[in-house]
Protein backbone atom coordinates (compact mmCIF):
# COMPACT_ATOMS: atom_id res chain seq x y z
CA UNK A 1 0.00 0.00 0.00
CA UNK A 2 2.88 2.82 0.87
CA UNK A 3 4.41 1.78 -2.26
CA UNK A 4 1.42 2.36 -4.82
CA UNK A 5 1.18 5.65 -2.86
CA UNK A 6 4.60 6.79 -2.86
CA UNK A 7 3.92 5.63 -6.36
CA UNK A 8 1.19 7.99 -7.30
CA UNK A 9 2.68 10.72 -5.35
CA UNK A 10 5.86 10.98 -7.57
CA UNK A 11 3.49 10.30 -10.79
CA UNK A 12 1.71 13.45 -10.19
CA UNK A 13 5.06 15.18 -9.19
CA UNK A 14 6.17 14.71 -12.63
CA UNK A 15 3.04 14.92 -14.72
CA UNK A 16 2.72 18.75 -12.44
CA UNK A 17 6.15 19.38 -13.46
CA UNK A 18 5.85 18.58 -17.18
CA UNK A 19 2.77 21.11 -17.13
CA UNK A 20 4.80 23.51 -15.78
CA UNK A 21 7.40 22.98 -17.90
CA UNK A 22 5.24 23.71 -21.00
CA UNK A 23 2.87 26.40 -19.62
CA UNK A 24 6.63 28.15 -18.92
CA UNK A 25 7.53 26.99 -22.45
CA UNK A 26 4.29 28.68 -24.36
CA UNK A 27 4.14 31.41 -22.67
CA UNK A 28 7.35 33.04 -22.73
CA UNK A 29 7.13 31.72 -26.67
CA UNK A 30 4.09 34.02 -26.94
CA UNK A 31 5.88 36.72 -25.36
CA UNK A 32 8.65 36.78 -27.50
CA UNK A 33 5.83 36.64 -30.57
CA UNK A 34 4.56 39.75 -29.10
CA UNK A 35 7.52 41.58 -28.15
CA UNK A 36 8.91 41.08 -31.98
CA UNK A 37 6.09 42.36 -33.47
CA UNK A 38 6.10 45.17 -31.40
CA UNK A 39 9.62 46.08 -32.65
CA UNK A 40 8.67 45.15 -36.32
CA UNK A 41 5.60 47.33 -35.91
CA UNK A 42 7.88 49.94 -34.72
CA UNK A 43 10.79 49.40 -37.98
CA UNK A 44 7.72 49.49 -40.07
CA UNK A 45 6.43 52.73 -38.79
CA UNK A 46 10.03 54.45 -39.22
CA UNK A 47 10.69 53.12 -42.03
CA UNK A 48 6.70 54.91 -43.35
CA UNK A 49 8.43 58.01 -41.72
CA UNK A 50 11.66 58.04 -43.96
CA UNK A 51 10.18 56.89 -46.88
CA UNK A 52 7.79 59.91 -47.17
CA UNK A 53 10.25 61.98 -45.50
CA UNK A 54 8.22 62.94 -42.11
CA UNK A 55 11.23 64.30 -40.64
CA UNK A 56 12.76 66.83 -42.35
CA UNK A 57 16.36 65.92 -40.74
CA UNK A 58 17.36 62.57 -39.07
CA UNK A 59 19.35 63.05 -36.29
CA UNK A 60 19.09 61.66 -32.38
CA UNK A 61 16.65 64.11 -30.57
CA UNK A 62 14.01 63.32 -33.74
CA UNK A 63 14.14 59.55 -33.71
CA UNK A 64 13.95 60.08 -29.53
CA UNK A 65 10.78 61.94 -30.14
CA UNK A 66 9.72 59.47 -32.89
CA UNK A 67 10.45 56.54 -30.13
CA UNK A 68 8.22 58.65 -27.69
CA UNK A 69 5.39 59.14 -30.08
CA UNK A 70 5.31 55.48 -30.93
CA UNK A 71 5.15 53.99 -27.85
Amino acid sequence: MLKTKNIFIVFFVVLALIFGFIFCTFTNSYLNFLLIKQYEQKIKSLDDVLKFSLLEHLNDANIKDFAKDTR
